[in-house]
This record gives C-alpha cells, sequence and structure tokens, in this order.
C-alpha cells in the first residue's frame, strides 16, 4: 500500500513536471553590411596629423624604448602603431 502510494506521488510529480512547457527565445544578431563596417572602422586616426613614422618615434620615445616595443609585439610596424597611439592620448 505504501508503494502504491510513492508510486502515484511520483507519477503525479513528473506528470505535473512534463506539461510545463518552457518558450525560450533565441535573440537574433543584427546583420553587419559592408556599408556599415565601412562607416564604423573609419576613424580620425588615418588623418596626416595621427601618421606617424619610425624617426619621430624614435624621436618621441627613446631607441631603446622603440627596441623594447619592437622586441615585446614582434614587429617595427606594431612599434610604430604603440607610438602612434600614445601621441593621440598625449594631443587629447
Amino acid at each position: 500500500m505504501n508503494y502504491l502510494i510513492l508510486t502515484f506521488g511520483i507519477l503525479l510529480f513528473l506528470s505535473s513536471c512534463a506539461s510545463k512547457k518552457v518558450h525560450t527565445t533565441i535573440p537574433q544578431v543584427p546583420t553587419i553590411t559592408k556599408e556599415q563596417n565601412l562607416t564604423s572602422a573609419e576613424t580620425n586616426t588615418t588623418t596626416p596629423k595621427y601618421i606617424i613614422d619610425k624617426e619621430e618615434c624614435v624621436q618621441m620615445i627613446s631607441q631603446e624604448k622603440f627596441d623594447k616595443y619592437t622586441k615585446m609585439f614582434g614587429s617595427e610596424a606594431a612599434s610604430i602603431k604603440r607610438c602612434t597611439m600614445i601621441k593621440t592620448m598625449s594631443t587629447s
């Protein structure tokens, strides 16, 4: 008799759990067109005011730091980009 009551209790519990439906919605990811991507990528750091070369970068920071950045970032281009970022932050 006890097993019968226990079995009915479990069946009622499982049936109530199975009847509840959970509706989940997946949020839609906005699509980016080429035009949006290009306009959002345009910044004012490409103007001649912010373009920097190796000599100007070495003048701004020392040759020692330039070599350190080159070794740390793996290329001179990355070091020049770092100098450009430093220059931009100092002029702001």
